[in-house]
């Protein structure tokens, strides 16, 4: 990695810089096991990255190993590179989705990312499978919120829900 990162930023030709920067992010994305250093490595990479397909690279990594600190690293990027910025919204949506830990922390980050409102309605909402069935409207109403996400108190749908029907 750290030969990597030095091509990145001073091989001659812009192509093997390229080359360079995607296999450094590679190399952060499989092999790096300690987030903070993985973190770390993602930050390099966008700091060195020239092109907004190579940031993208890195977005794609932030999404395949969600924590709080990929979700705050995802939401600096949409807010540092506006040629990118759409991709960063999704990739702090889908970061959202999938980190368990920390809800508070999680939605404290969406409401200051800055992400565009949205207006959502839930008109029906059934948990269990086939004929057997539960209504749970009214419990998913009370969590819904004007971000593109719907924060549960719980991630057991059983417990949230009051029981499994099926």
């Amino acid at each position: 990695a750290p030969v990597l990162l030095d091509l990145a930023q001073n091989a001659p030709g812009e192509k093997y810089q390229v080359r360079a920067q995607r296999g450094y992010i590679r190399i952060a994305r499989q092999f790096v096991t300690d987030e903070s250093e993985r973190i770390e490595m993602y930050k390099r990479a966008f700091g060195i990255c020239k092109h907004s397909n190579e940031k993208k690279l890195v977005l794609e990594a932030l999404k395949q190993k969600p924590s709080v600190a990929t979700l705050r690293l995802a939401i600096e990027a949409r807010g540092d590179y506006e040629e990118i910025q759409d991709d960063a919204a999704q990739a702090v949506v889908a970061i959202a989705q999938k980190v368990t830990t920390e809800p508070g922390t999680v939605l404290k980050l969406l409401a200051e990312a800055g992400l565009p409102k949205v207006e959502l309605e839930i008109t029906k909402a059934e948990y269990g499978s086939g004929g057997s069935q539960k209504d749970v409207t009214e419990i998913l109403r009370k969590h819904v919120g004007d971000s593109q996400l719907i924060s549960l108190p719980s991630n057991n749908y059983n417990e949230l829900f009051g029981g499994d029907p099926a």
